[in-house]
């Protein structure tokens, strides 16, 4: 069974670029692949938690020596890291803010980047522990300026650090679609664009 996750992270609701692209991968990924496990979240409506030093002790403790609060807490944080392992396809809808993610992708990101389960240290080296397993990431993304071009390009902290987290993990396999502008013709024109690029991406069903 073909298994998506899905996530969104704009403060914008019916307005947002981003969500109306995430919404129609869904819709697209569904029709591909008959019975297929989907799982979203709207990191706005869930208040996604922030890391906290609880939560740091608990990660960082080993499991026979856990209190009973932090076991409940650990069992709490890996929720997200559990669905990205076993999500075969990951969707990100991540408008840029101040030239990076909002700061609730943020949040989820440092949830995700899990020791044991997502990453490991080996002798002090770290270790992507979802290489090799052909996962795939599509960012769907939006600005308000066109950050692929100079003078603007230097300023993009969004599609690096994307890349650079998630290859952290073992993820090499990211694919941006990006609407870029503030020009209310121009942004539909990429929309359209970018709705257009879904049936691609989506391809043939998975097989799995």
């Amino acid at each position: 069974m073909a298994k998506l996750l899905c996530i969104d992270s704009s403060s914008r609701s019916t307005t947002s670029v981003t969500r109306q692209l995430t919404e129609a991968y869904v819709a697209r990924f569904k029709e591909a692949n008959a019975g297929a496990q989907i799982v979203r979240h709207d990191l706005i409506a869930e208040k996604v938690p922030y890391v906290s030093e609880a939560g740091i002790a608990t990660l960082y403790t080993e499991a026979d020596k856990r209190t009973a609060e932090m076991e409940a807490l650990y069992k709490e944080a890996s929720v997200y890291a559990d669905e990205l392992v076993a999500a075969d396809v990951i969707v990100l809808g991540a408008p840029m803010y101040n030239f990076s993610v909002p700061a609730v992708l943020k949040a989820y990101i440092d949830l995700i980047v899990f020791p044991g389960k997502t990453f490991a240290y080996d002798g002090g080296a770290p270790v992507a522990l979802l290489s090799g397993q052909n996962k795939k990431v599509i960012v769907f993304t939006a600005s308000g300026g066109n950050y692929d071009q100079l003078p603007y390009k230097a300023a993009d902290f969004l599609e690096p650090y994307l890349r650079t987290v998630l290859g952290f993990i073992g993820i090499d396999d990211v694919t941006f679609v990006k609407v870029q502008g503030h020009d209310a013709a121009l942004v539909q024109e990429q929309t359209e664009q970018a709705l257009a690029k879904i049936e691609r991406l989506v391809g043939q069903p998975l097989a799995v």
